[in-house]
């Protein structure tokens, strides 16, 4: 009783005085009962009186394990643990302990909703006006039956505000069903009309349509002479990535075999100076009488284009074969490296044609150059046509995929 006149006295002496009551009564309770759940709830008090709200805390819990779940004195702690939540900044927790508090008065059918009208204040705060206005009343019709005229003041101090957030979202409610309405009118006025409109030009647009008709078969053509020129522009294009892919390759290969050469030169400009120093002349021309230097770097030549090409065109044996004769057929020789006439028409493929480059380039003669191109042309098959036009085609389907 002290507790609830000093919630509900103006600070001053006398509220001082019903503060001092109430913690009197609640220590003196605190020891002479012999009821644990008594005894730990005025305990509680007492700390609450006092501000220790880490004993408070302990207290509370203990009181909460004391009693069934479905019991009023269950609500009661509840509704304290609820408090010490909101105290130590935690509101969802505070909210929680709100909802177990209710949930059990309801159970035990207790109708002193003091922590329902707490659920329907902290609902009505975080925005949920309709739930809010539902709890409130419950516990106002609940308290009302229960005469508690304390706890009717307390919900009559929310409800004001939950009332006034209700009828203010219901008038939200009525504005816009009034818009929606309005708007659904007009859309019918404007979809008449519009009807209306369509249809005195209906006929202006059969003659329009007549127009259109012609002016699309001119298009049509205009349209076809653009799809042949960008046909062209497209298979221009993939000339020009495939050139670039390349020269990107093997201006890499040649910066690459130069850097090769240099260090070569300069390991050999080394040994033969060392040997030089040391007077092993004759030992210098024995190894040398014993090497070729231009087989062996022939070799590496023959190899390094072999592989830098087919990586560029790794189905080019197999698309190569495809254009000719059984009889004319060739595979690569091992490890992948290409034969003469696979490395003639590689470099035909990369779009070198002239038959002298080509003996050049591959250290063989004019004559036999000419003498594979010859035979190759001739065991080409009947539908292939141009042989050498459809060699410099291998390999640009992938281009295009990838572009």
């Amino acid at each position: 009783m002290n507790r609830e006149l000093y919630a509900l006295t103006e600070p001053g002496e006398r509220r001082d005085l019903f503060r001092r009551r109430e913690h009197y009564y609640a220590v003196s309770a605190a020891e002479i009962s012999e009821d644990t759940f008594t005894s730990l709830y005025y305990g509680y008090m007492d700390a609450i009186v006092r501000k220790d709200w880490s004993e408070a805390s302990t207290l509370c819990d203990s009181l909460l394990v004391s009693v069934p779940s479905d019991s009023h004195s269950y609500a009661k702690a509840a509704n304290h643990k609820a408090q010490l939540e909101g105290k130590a900044g935690r509101p969802d927790e505070e909210l929680a302990w709100f909802i177990r508090s209710a949930m059990a008065d309801i159970q035990s059918a207790v109708r002193d909703h003091g922590s329902l009208c707490a659920v329907s204040e902290e609902l009505f705060n975080r925005g949920d006006v309709d739930r809010a206005m539902d709890y409130i009343r419950v516990a106002i019709r609940d308290t009302r039956f229960f005469n508690s005229p304390s706890r009717s003041w307390r919900d009559m101090a929310i409800l004001p505000q939950i009332e006034a957030a209700y009828s203010e979202r219901n008038a939200r409610l009525h504005t816009m069903y009034i818009v929606l309405i309005v708007v659904i009118l007009l859309f019918f006025v404007s979809a008449v009309a519009a009807g209306l409109y369509v249809l005195s030009r209906n006929r202006k647009l059969c003659a329009v349509q007549q127009t259109l008709r012609e002016s699309n078969d001119k298009l049509n053509g205009l349209a076809r002479s653009l799809r042949e020129t960008n046909d062209r522009l497209s298979a221009q294009n993939l000339r020009i990535a495939d050139a670039n892919r390349i020269k990107e390759v093997y201006i890499g290969g040649f910066l690459q075999t130069i850097s090769e050469y240099i260090n070569k030169l300069s390991g050999t400009y080394q040994y033969v100076n060392k040997m030089l120093r040391d007077d092993r002349i004759a030992e210098l021309r024995r190894e040398y009488a014993r090497s070729n230097v231009r087989n062996d770097e022939l070799k590496e030549f023959y190899a390094l284009f072999d592989k830098t090409f087919l990586g560029l065109f790794p189905s080019f044996i197999d698309e190569m074969n495809g254009l000719l004769a059984d009889e004319a057929r060739t595979e690569g020789r091992h490890d992948g490296e290409l034969t003469t006439v696979l490395r003639i028409y590689a470099l035909i493929r990369l779009g070198i044609t002239d038959t002298a480059t080509i003996a050049a380039l591959l250290h063989c003669s004019i004559r036999t150059v000419y003498n594979y191109r010859s035979f190759t042309q001739r065991h080409s098959r009947p539908d292939v046509g141009d042989l050498e036009q459809r060699v410099q085609l291998i390999g640009l389907n992938g281009i295009a995929a990838r572009s």
